[in-house]
């Protein structure tokens, strides 16, 4: 559960153990930011809580996320505009609601084709081999 204090607790309804989000409104809010307006790329985080983290990003067209990798999962879903992701198995072009699925440590970059906003996703492995207290292994 997120901790009180963090700032998408301030922005956002918490109803008990649910946040809900506008995608729509937070896309289009991070494209009309300074940051955006400066650099052609922006990102929000929406939820930062244990191993789950989800942002709202937006691109211009041509901008990019440099080659990198990710500890766990990773979800892209394409909100608007399209998206150019290079992984070792090749280019995969998205548009709006394609949606692309990463296994860990996929190395991958990602190119704004035309404007775009997409939901990015980081689901983080869990920890294995730490056994807890009544014998199980811990998280």
């Amino acid at each position: 559960m997120p901790q009180l204090g963090h700032t998408y607790l301030r922005t956002h309804r918490l109803k008990g153990n649910v946040l809900s989000f506008a995608l729509r409104g937070e896309a289009t809010a991070i494209g009309q930011s300074a940051a955006y307006r400066r650099s052609g790329r922006t990102a929000k985080t929406l939820v930062n809580a244990g191993r789950l983290r989800v942002e709202v990003v937006a691109l211009r067209t041509g901008a990019s996320m440099a080659q990198h990798r990710a500890k766990g999962n990773v979800t892209i879903h394409v909100l608007r505009g399209a998206l150019r992701v290079v992984t070792p198995e090749g280019p995969a072009d998205l548009g709006p609601g394609g949606l692309l699925v990463l296994a860990p440590n996929v190395t991958h970059a990602v190119t704004a084709r035309r404007d775009a906003s997409f939901l990015l996703t980081l689901a983080l492995e869990r920890k294995v081999g730490r056994t807890t207290p009544g014998g199980g292994v811990g998280t």
